[in-house]
């Protein structure tokens, strides 16, 4: 009887323990909301005197959203990163533009040289009615005494760009090589950039950036990945659509390694 009375006292005050994490969680993810939501105000602007004062506190309304984002992360578990995936694709939401542009924020744990790591990526809408002058970044975060320090970025090339990201077979133990796309906001047309990242824990560095190809598409397979692009040169010689290529790449630690290029229109 005493043994099933603390068996019921023990689950009972495991579910009041449960209890007060989620109503903290769920606390703190309102308060990061609202800290958001404060800061992406900032970056949209309707009218010229709206465009004045948007271009005025641009960088600094974009760091203060980073470090918000930041902070959230730091509280995150590394033991339990997919809760973390699936918050940032609720925070971020309504904040990142047309998802046929660009894909939704993740997070991802890998154990690197440096130890256990998160990546995350995401995009934020910024600019006029017209205009996506869009924030984008990929971070790395490493395990420091349970908490997640953010250790490194790739910087602002995507800046203006919707994104994409997929984790690619990495060569070299120890670290995680990812690919990301995605099209330049307002260009007449579908021009893309594509980078190749590795991140080993500590510092992120770039593996592979091509010139920017129109009208891509990625698929990566376990052994690399696969680009159909224009063909530019053959499209402006002969004048005829679609002169669309596929190109498949192994990737190796030297980088990626071209291993068969195709039309994919006859042509």
């Amino acid at each position: 009887m005493i043994s099933r009375l603390t068996l019921l006292l023990s689950i009972f005050l495991s579910s009041i323990t449960v209890a007060q994490v989620t109503e903290r969680t769920d606390a703190r993810i309102q308060e990061v909301a609202a800290t958001i939501f404060q800061s992406a105000s900032k970056l949209k602007w309707t009218s010229p005197s709206d465009f004045k004062k948007y271009e005025n506190n641009k960088s600094k309304s974009t760091q203060e959203l980073y470090e918000s984002i930041d902070g959230f992360v730091r509280e995150a578990s590394i033991n339990n990163v997919s809760k973390l995936d699936s918050d940032l694709k609720i925070l971020l939401s309504n904040y990142q533009g047309n998802p046929e542009y660009t894909g939704p924020a993740f997070a991802e744990q890998k154990d690197l040289l440096h130890g256990r790591s998160v990546i995350i990526a995401y995009s934020i809408s910024r600019g006029g009615p017209a205009i996506n002058e869009s924030a984008v970044t990929i971070r790395g975060y490493r395990n420091d005494k349970e908490k997640l320090v953010l250790s490194d970025t790739t910087g602002s090339e995507f800046d203006g760009y919707g994104m994409f990201t997929k984790m690619l077979p990495s060569p070299i133990t120890g670290e995680s090589w990812m690919i990301a796309w995605g099209p330049l906001h307002g260009f007449n047309g579908s021009k893309n950039r594509v980078r190749i990242y590795a991140f080993d824990g500590k510092n992120f560095r770039t593996i592979w950036s091509p010139a920017d190809m129109m009208n891509v598409t990625v698929d990566v397979n376990s052994s690399g990945f696969s680009i159909k692009r224009l063909d530019e040169e053959r499209y402006y010689r002969l004048r005829k659509c679609p002169c669309m290529i596929q190109e498949d790449y192994a990737v190796s630690i030297q980088g990626p390694q071209q291993i068969k290029i195709y039309h994919l229109d006859g042509n």
